[in-house]
């Protein structure tokens, strides 16, 4: 388990195009921008916005990769951040894919739009599984809290921008302006937590 600070970020998002849609796609990113900049609140369609701090687990806002899990709290002044991994409770890590998982997946994404789901079904379990195919176990890892030792904060706002996987708590103590960030990379296997 790594818990990395960052003083600052950028998160991209690649995909690949087919040259004859080029075209009609950017028209349409201009379009949806036109409209959306003159529309702050359209902005917010994928993001949660909370105007005060989870005092239960129900509360609490997910992160997660698939390996790793937190649920955060957004305390303002003892953050709370329940964390979850994988192989602790389960064994070791490991690869679930099998060898040629897109060319079975094409196979079965066909057998279902065709509607043959039970064939889709025995395919999908010979071709697209390797063992174990259960559900492993899965239990909290413990807690991490982080103290700030601030006061009573004022314009508080917490989020998460599930398009982007990004938590947020902003408050203010004191007149003093203060912004948590945290997400889980997928990429580089690790929880993030940036405070400034």
């Amino acid at each position: 388990m790594m818990l990395s600070l960052l003083n600052h970020g950028i998160w991209i998002t690649g995909f690949l195009i087919k040259k004859q849609r080029i075209i009609p796609l950017l028209c349409s990113c201009l379009v949806c921008l036109i409209l959306t900049g003159c529309n702050p609140a359209s902005q917010s369609l994928n993001t949660f916005w909370y105007d005060s701090p989870a005092e239960h687990w129900m509360e609490a806002l997910p992160l997660g990769n698939g390996r790793l899990g937190a649920k955060v709290y957004g305390q303002p002044g003892e953050e709370q951040i329940q964390l979850n991994e994988e192989s602790l409770w389960a064994g070791c890590p490991e690869d679930p894919y099998p060898e040629d998982i897109k060319k079975h997946y094409a196979c079965f994404q066909r057998l279902n739009l065709s509607g043959k789901f039970e064939e889709a079904l025995q395919y999908g379990m010979e071709n697209l599984t390797i063992s174990p195919t259960s559900i492993r176990s899965y239990q909290t890892l413990g807690d991490l809290y982080i103290r700030f030792m601030h006061g009573r904060a004022t314009n508080y706002k917490r989020s998460l921008n599930l398009e982007e996987g990004i938590h947020t708590v902003a408050y203010e103590v004191e007149g003093h302006r203060f912004i948590r960030e945290s997400f889980i990379s997928s990429k580089y296997n690790s929880i993030f937590y940036h405070f400034r």
